[in-house]
């Protein structure tokens, strides 16, 4: 048979070359190819279907994964355990986000409402300080509870609608405030406010007083306030004894040049 002759030979030569370079020769590299019944024209036009290996099979069924397996198996495989060189240096770490407040009224300030609020429902809380507690009422000038970066919010004119455009505004730059992590502890009084709520009578002359006496520095005790005199008592004479000797020095300094009459 020309085929199994052909593959002896080639088993043959590879069986030699191989010997030259210390491999064992394999005797399955070609297998004999048995002689077919069948015409040539039938083995010619008859093609073998290439079916995959299963390594290749296993490798096209991990290529097929979605883009959602791929996301899980990268998050379930990055470890959780701490550095081995201990935490990275604070110029490396990440500042922590600052804590949202609750949004404060400002009467709270004058020790005559709690009433808190989320810090996403910046209306009601609005809503809250004018309806209810300036009755409408709203300054023309204000500040600001924590900062100077707005010196004063000050409406175009007198009239009550630029002058809550103004108040709402100064209201939403506050908010930011709380939403950036300040709190009631934080709070400073607005001066021009407490006058404003005080000449219209929405708070009390001892609330208004008390509310005066806010400073943003720590006070030295036992410190009077500008102004204050002390009152007239009654003098009171020390007498102190001098030595005579001492007397009698200063009575002969008092005295004029003595001169020798004859």
């Amino acid at each position: 048979m020309v085929a199994s002759d052909l593959c002896a030979d080639v088993n043959d030569f590879l069986g030699e070359f191989n010997a030259h370079k210390g491999m064992q020769l394999t005797r399955d590299a070609f297998p004999a190819v048995p002689a077919s019944h069948y015409p040539p024209s039938l083995m010619i036009s008859d093609q073998p279907t290439a079916i995959s290996s299963p390594r290749s099979f296993n490798r096209s069924i991990r290529s097929n994964s979605t883009y959602m397996s791929s996301c899980f198996q990268t998050s379930t495989s990055i470890s959780t355990a701490p550095p081995p060189h201990g935490p990275p240096p604070p110029h490396r770490q990440r500042p922590s986000l600052p804590t949202t407040s609750l949004l404060v009224c400002e009467f709270v300030g004058f020790q005559t409402c709690d009433a808190l609020f989320d810090p996403d429902d910046e209306e009601s809380w609005i809503s809250h300080i004018v309806d209810d507690h300036l009755n409408n009422i709203l300054p023309r000038v204000s500040m600001c509870w924590f900062c100077n970066d707005v010196p004063r919010f000050k409406a175009v004119s007198k009239s009550r609608e630029d002058r809550e455009v103004c108040f709402r505004e100064r209201m939403r730059h506050i908010a930011g405030h709380f939403r950036h992590g300040c709190s009631r502890e934080q709070m400073r009084p607005d001066f021009f406010f407490l006058d404003h709520v005080y000449q219209h009578g929405l708070i009390s002359e001892e609330v208004f007083q008390w509310a005066k006496r806010f400073h943003e520095v720590p006070q030295i005790p036992n410190l009077y306030p500008a102004g204050w005199r002390p009152g007239q008592e009654e003098e009171v004479v020390v007498e102190a004894e001098v030595n005579r000797s001492h007397r009698r020095r200063l009575s002969g300094r008092d005295r004029g040049p003595q001169g020798y009459y004859r």
